[in-house]
């Protein structure tokens, strides 16, 4: 019996039982002494497997500049003020609504001049607007 428990005899006997159970066997049958059957079972070994450590590196990273854009909505432009001794257009298109609107000024001819200051005090008062003569946001 010194002989079964060698060392070569032992992991003859276990490879003999793992070959058995891959090709199908439960068991190993017929020892070398005697006509005894043996069974065993073998606990799967654990396989210890060592990771290689690596020491962590710096990746160099730039800085981010991160810019903010303000846009700027323009005012509105009030609206065109016209006073007297004004020329040009207009003028001209301030004249011809007023004539549209029943004030005489006379022809239109885009000076403002007299008779448009009248009418433009004359629109005015109508409009319960205080009086100065001058087309500006409220007239």
């Amino acid at each position: 019996m010194g002989n079964f428990h060698s060392r070569r005899h032992r992991s003859m006997v276990v490879l003999a039982i793992l070959l058995g159970l891959l090709v199908g066997g439960a068991g190993f049958e017929g020892a070398a002494h005697g006509s005894s059957s043996v069974t065993t079972t073998v606990a799967p070994r654990t396989a210890t497997t060592t990771t290689p450590t690596t020491t962590p590196t710096t990746t160099p990273t730039t800085a981010t500049t991160t810019t903010r854009t303000t846009t700027t909505v323009p005012k509105p432009r009030p609206a065109p003020t016209l006073t007297r001794g004004d020329t040009g257009p207009s003028v001209l298109a301030l004249q011809r609504r007023l004539t549209s609107l029943g004030y005489w000024l006379g022809p239109p001819d885009g000076t403002f001049g007299d008779s448009t200051q009248q009418a433009v005090y004359a629109l005015q008062k109508a409009a319960s607007i205080r009086r100065d003569g001058v087309v500006g946001p409220a007239t």
